[in-house]
């Protein structure tokens, strides 16, 4: 039970706050949107974005354009 513990705690002190900046185009309507999350890298940070925005909106990635990213300082 302790190993599990010392495996989630040092994942979480290697995460970093990625600030993200876009649009959503919903059929003709288009929705811009900011968002701040924690992840490993951009790179998880980004997917998780997409996940949460498509599942939200209903929408597929390809509707969702990132303009803006960057770590948060």
């Amino acid at each position: 039970m302790l190993t599990v513990f010392k495996r989630i705690h040092l994942t979480r002190l290697n995460m970093t706050d990625y600030k993200f900046s876009g649009k959503i185009e919903m059929g003709r309507e288009v929705q811009p949107f900011d968002k701040e999350d924690e992840a490993e890298s951009e790179k998880h940070a980004r997917d998780k974005l997409y996940a949460e925005l498509g599942s939200k909106h209903s929408v597929p990635r390809s509707s969702i354009k990132i303009v803006e990213s960057g770590e948060v300082n």
